[in-house]
């Protein structure tokens, strides 16, 4: 599907609904990219932080035990 194809079916999508919790999220969407970017606040900014320090001492998993982990909890 081109750019165009895409816009237009999405265009179309919008036109037809009624949804007004869904037109109000992608009117919020499509404002985020003209407004200031983000800002994270201080706890998020720690849990960054202690993100980027895990993933340099190798706590990390590979997609595969990702999707295994989450298989067992979905069994749980």
């Amino acid at each position: 599907m081109t750019t165009i194809e895409l816009k237009n079916k999405i265009i179309s999508q919008i036109e037809k609904s009624n949804n007004i919790h869904l037109l109000k999220e992608l009117h919020h969407m499509l404002n985020i990219e003209e407004s200031e970017p983000y800002e994270l606040n201080e706890y998020q900014k720690s849990v960054v932080e202690e993100a980027r320090l895990d993933i340099l001492k190798g706590n990390t998993y590979s997609n595969d035990e990702v999707k295994e982990k989450v298989k067992g909890w979905l069994k749980e």
